[in-house]
Order: structure tokens, then C-alpha cells, then sequence
């Protein structure tokens, strides 16, 4: 796994969350919301597949 790779998940990942919360901007209600919905949905899975990453680059470092 490259160190770009990585890098890019991070960006993508605060990409998201600024669109998540330029769409909730306080409104608490909105975090109901389907578009809301399935951007928190997105951000989850940008997460998981970073951390996917990264476990595979430690056991990969620690062999």
C-alpha cells in the first residue's frame, strides 16, 4: 500500500465531512435527512476502507 494512497483516503475523508456538515450547519433535524443519510453513509465507508489500510500495512510491516 502506498503512502498516497493513504493520503488520498485522508482527503477524501475531511472532503466528506465538510459536506456533511455544510449540509447539517447546526440543524441537529437534519441528521435524519436521506441525503444526510447516505453522505454519513459514504463518510462511513471511506473510514472503514482507510482503517482496512492501515491494518493491512501494519501486519504487512510487523511479517
Amino acid at each position: 500500500m502506498s503512502e498516497a494512497s493513504v493520503m488520498q483516503l485522508h482527503k477524501q475523508i475531511a472532503r466528506k465531512r465538510n459536506e456533511l456538515h455544510a449540509v447539517v450547519n447546526g440543524n441537529f433535524s437534519l441528521l435524519l435527512d436521506e441525503r444526510t443519510y447516505h453522505i454519513s453513509t459514504e463518510l462511513d465507508e471511506l473510514i472503514v476502507k482507510l482503517m482496512k489500510k492501515e491494518l493491512k500495512e501494519r501486519q504487512i510491516n510487523t511479517i
